[in-house]
């Protein structure tokens, strides 16, 4: 074995060992799931930066103190909380993207993430990695979108999830690309409409459409109100597969391509095209992956795609391909300051 020293002592340090390495990188999970456990009992919101003893959070959320004290103590390891004396914790940085309320919080996330439905299916990833077909669809019998519609406490999580990290890549987008030139910006499989808003309160001359199946349609429609916006956007309730809104001049997708399959993405891309004349722009805002040295994040991305709804994240080339087959050419991916690109492509005859 390779030991591994420390630069000053020249000491073998065992914490930076391949082993103890690589078993910290598989016992994440239990990490991960201890995370989960205190986003459900509400404990990021109770800790602050004056200390709150295990005790204490024990009597306010009803919990075992012992038991409680060494879960916070273990995810105080990975910086969650920190142990400023003994059973005393106070807030961190990371705890407080975990609140309710924090701007751009990973609560949301975090609780998609264990839901009992997505669990189970990654339960099964080999089955995804053997066959390429969704797990989720495998283990639950039917595919994760009919699934959340049909138990709307979970799709009320994914919607929030999305919502979230919509809040972290919208101002990255609209700093990367020019939308000024836009009248009317059609938002295909909008969700809430925080990046449709988002887009239009930059631009007070813009009209916007915003295109989701119905029963999220309906809560954009309160987002848009409540941004002062109703009287500049439509809010139209459908599928993507069927029909897309005719009467913009741009249509955007953003993190709705990844979500499927390249025969699901030519039914998506093949319907817009249908609805936008030549030269019309489609705007693609997703992961775009490089040939090699993938970021973690985006890697575990890709592979809640496969696990998930059976979709992917893909490299330049494979936009290049993907959009060709339905008419569309691509301009310019336009990088931004996060990890994601805004692919800009135009509809050819």
């Amino acid at each position: 074995m390779l030991l591994q020293k420390d630069e000053e002592s020249n000491a073998y340090d065992p914490q930076k060992s391949p082993f103890i390495i690589l078993l910290g990188l598989v016992g994440g999970v239990r990490l991960a799931k201890a995370v989960h456990v205190a986003v459900q009992l509400g404990i990021p919101d109770l800790v602050d930066t004056t200390p709150i003893s295990a005790k204490e959070l024990a009597e306010l959320t009803g919990s075992h103190e012992r038991s409680l004290y060494r879960l916070l103590r273990a995810i105080a390891s990975i910086g969650i909380f920190k142990e400023v004396e003994p059973t005393q914790f106070v807030a961190t940085e990371l705890s407080l993207y975990l609140r309710k309320d924090y701007p751009n919080t990973v609560r949301y996330m975090v609780m998609m993430m264990f839901t009992d439905s997505d669990w189970e299916a990654w339960e099964r990833l080999d089955y995804s990695v053997r066959t390429g077909h969704s797990a989720f669809e495998h283990v639950h019998g039917t595919d994760s979108w009919t699934y959340l519609t049909s138990h709307p406490e979970e799709y009320e999580i994914f919607n929030r999830a999305m919502t979230s990290i919509s809040d972290t890549t919208n101002a990255s987008i609209i700093n990367a690309y020019d939308f000024s030139t836009i009248h009317t910006l059609a938002d295909i499989g909008g969700g809430h409409g925080k990046v449709l808003a988002t887009i239009l309160q930059a631009h007070p001359s813009m009209q916007g459409i915003l295109f989701d199946l119905a029963p999220v349609a309906d809560t954009a429609r309160d987002v848009i109100a409540e941004a002062g916006l109703e009287e500049r956007c439509q809010v139209i309730g459908g599928s993507f597969f069927d029909e897309i809104p005719t009467g913009a001049d741009a249509y955007l997708l953003k993190h709705v391509l990844h979500d499927w399959d390249d025969a699901a993405c030519k039914k998506i891309l093949d319907a817009c095209h249908s609805a936008m004349p030549a030269g019309t722009k489609l705007l693609i805002a997703e992961q775009v992956l490089p040939l090699t040295d993938i970021p973690v994040s985006v890697a575990s991305t890709d592979l809640s795609m496969l696990v998930g709804p059976g979709g992917c994240e893909r490299t330049e080339q494979e936009y290049h391909t993907l959009l060709e087959a339905s008419g569309f050419k691509i301009i310019k991916v336009h990088p931004t300051h996060a990890l994601h690109c805004v692919v800009e492509a135009v509809a050819v005859a």
